[in-house]
């Protein structure tokens, strides 16, 4: 039996036991406690469904656990017993009853409704925009990537050609020569940030919806070699160059690979 589970001396366990987790990106630090407030374990676990469902197979199945987490934009994302702790459970935090809880629930409701509303409109002017239209074919672009695309574009013609695209959008590396040599580094970051932020949102939603084309193949290339972060801005460099012809040559997207 796990050393955080051991039974009373009687033989018994304890029946109410307390999990306190504090949440990060890449991981999880957690505290056991008994019913006398005694720590029978801290320690550190990997941020992933299977390191979680481990640790929660190690607490005695007899024992009344309750999990305590700090308040977080990830708690969606934690999963307890192998079962994904998602939005569909509100109606489990409602039956608690509690006027605290009940209180931020209706706030969450009352700002899902205007963001409902203000995603409506936004539908309705990438629709009514032709060369949002024409982005929304590429895929990963979605109607709200669109029209932040075009208004951060704006005349494509002010780009004599793609590269000078990506540079505005700061997603080309830095360069510097010395000795005749001519080093490469990191990304410039210069121009529209939102550019660059949304074409990097833009390339995750390519990879997970076309998973054959030649951006995504050059992503996982990439990745082997330099890393998911210098994959991720390569490809979305070249995303972006698609989104220029696309413009460009105010045509729909095509790729021939995707099939």
């Amino acid at each position: 039996m796990n050393k955080f589970c051991k039974p009373k001396t009687d033989g018994s366990v304890f029946k109410n036991m307390f999990v306190g987790m504090d949440v990060h990106k890449n991981y999880l630090q957690v505290a056991v406690l008994n019913e006398k407030g005694k720590v029978l374990n801290n320690s550190r676990i990997d941020n992933n469904l299977m390191k979680v469902n481990e640790f929660f197979d190690r607490l005695h199945p007899n024992s009344n656990t309750k999990v305590v987490m700090e308040s977080s934009g990830m708690w969606y994302n934690i999963s307890y017993a192998g079962t994904t702790f998602t939005k569909g459970h509100i109606e489990k935090l409602k039956e608690l009853n509690d006027y605290r809880i009940n209180g931020y629930l209706r706030i969450i409701e009352s700002l899902n409704d205007e963001i409902n509303t203000v995603s409506k409109k936004i539908l309705l002017l990438a629709q009514e925009d032709e060369m949002a239209k024409l982005l929304m074919t590429v895929p990963g672009i979605g109607y709200y990537s669109a029209l932040l695309i075009v208004s951060e574009v704006g005349d494509i013609n002010r780009f004599p050609d793609s590269y000078h695209l990506c540079s505005y959008a700061g997603l080309i590396p830095s360069t510097h020569s010395s000795g005749g040599i001519t080093y490469h580094g990191s990304i410039t970051k210069t121009g529209s940030k939102y550019l660059r932020w949304i074409m990097l949102e833009c390339l995750h939603a390519h990879i997970r919806n076309d998973k054959n084309s030649n951006i995504t193949q050059f992503y996982h290339r990439i990745s082997k070699k330099k890393g998911n972060s210098k994959a991720a801005v390569a490809a979305a460099s070249k995303l972006l160059k698609i989104v220029y012809w696309v413009m460009k040559e105010n045509r729909t997207y095509y790729n021939n690979k995707s099939k």
